[in-house]
This record gives structure tokens, sequence and C-alpha cells, in this order.
């Protein structure tokens, strides 16, 4: 339970704009600031804001710019000094906040997306047990398709391998999943260019 919170988060300007954030539970009671690649936020009340393992605790409201330039997902940076208190005002001690990579529906490491180079969306969608995946490369090269959860955590590696060029599709099993929202991606590297696409699936219980 947290009487007090205040931290701030880094984030790139040349790739997005923030234009303030919410933190869980004090919708409209936190102060936010946003200045010089940085939003600041702080809370202090006597009612606790009670937060579990794994919570989201703020969501930033942000817009992407140019991503052209963009070669690997965004990482923010959290400000060194940012503390949680309880009630009594005394800072928690061993508080890890996680703070997920942020990245594009469609990206490209290496110049343009490679021409013919797709990913169907998943089928069923959304699945409880098992859904497939279609996906097609333009030429030889290789292939990982990895799933992960909104944290940004990897969870399932369904494909993985060098491939030949052309259509291909696997089967992605929910088992052991909970519901909710996951992204899928898949990264086709060969000697021109690393390519990355990017979609949504949705499994229900």
């Amino acid at each position: 339970e947290a009487g007090a919170v205040s931290f701030g988060i880094y984030f790139p300007e040349e790739f997005m704009e923030v234009s303030g954030a919410t933190l869980t539970g004090a919708e409209g009671s936190a102060i936010v600031t946003v200045m010089d690649g940085m939003v600041r936020i702080g809370w202090a009340g006597l009612n606790a804001l009670a937060y579990n393992g794994g919570d989201v605790m703020f969501t930033l409201n942000c817009t992407a710019k140019d991503l052209s330039g963009l070669t690997a997902p965004i990482q923010l940076g959290l400000l060194e000094g940012s503390e949680f208190t309880d009630v009594m005002a005394q800072p928690f001690a061993g508080v890890t906040l996680a703070t997920p990579e942020l990245i594009t529906l469609t990206t490209s490491a290496g110049g343009n997306m490679a021409e013919g180079l797709w990913m169907a969306r998943n089928y069923p969608n959304p699945f409880h047990q098992s859904t497939t995946i279609r996906y097609s490369i333009p030429a030889n090269g290789f292939v990982s398709i990895k799933v992960m959860n909104l944290l940004g955590e990897t969870i399932a590696v369904p494909e993985e391998g060098t491939r030949m060029a052309g259509e291909y599709s696997v089967e992605f099993s929910a088992e052991g999943l909970e519901a909710g929202i996951y992204l899928y991606i898949l990264e086709f590297t060969n000697a021109d260019n690393t390519s990355r696409i990017i979609n949504k699936m949705s499994v229900t219980r």
C-alpha cells in the first residue's frame, strides 16, 4: 500500500510525444508534468493505493512521431531517486518498477520492409485453445516468431529457424496462458536487411 509516489520516466522525444499520464487508483489526483524528455508523476493521499506484484501502476498517453529512424524497440528509463512510501511516509526498499519496451506495429531495422514479407492475422482470434499464424517470406533467411505479453516479456517462440522463400503456417497453443491481449512478432533476417511485423492476439477463458 503506497501512501505517496514520486517518480520520473525518461522517453525519447525524437520518436514520441507524451501528453500526460494516469496513475492507477489515483486518476485525477496525481500531479503530472512533462518536460525535456521526462514525465514526472507525483501523488500523496490519506487513502493508500494498493498494488500487487505485476499490476499496471501507470499509463502514459503518447503519440508516435517519425519512426523511420527507429531500429529497435523503445526502452523507457526510470529516474534515479524515484521512490514509493508507505502510509507513514517511510520509503519502501526493494521496489522494482518494470517499464516495458514500446514497439510499433510494423518496423524495419534495415531500410524498407522487404517486399513480399507478410503475416496474416491469426485465426481464430479471439481464441481459447489454439490458433494458426500464417506468414510469407520473399527470400531465404532466418525467421523467428515470438509471443509476448504487454510487459514486453517473451512467453513463447512457436517458430524459429532458417526457412526457404515461401508461405508457411504455424499453430500456437494458449495452454497455460491467462486471458488477455498478447503480441506476436515475426522477425525476418537475411543478407539484405532485418524486418519485423507485429500483430495482436486475444486469448479468452
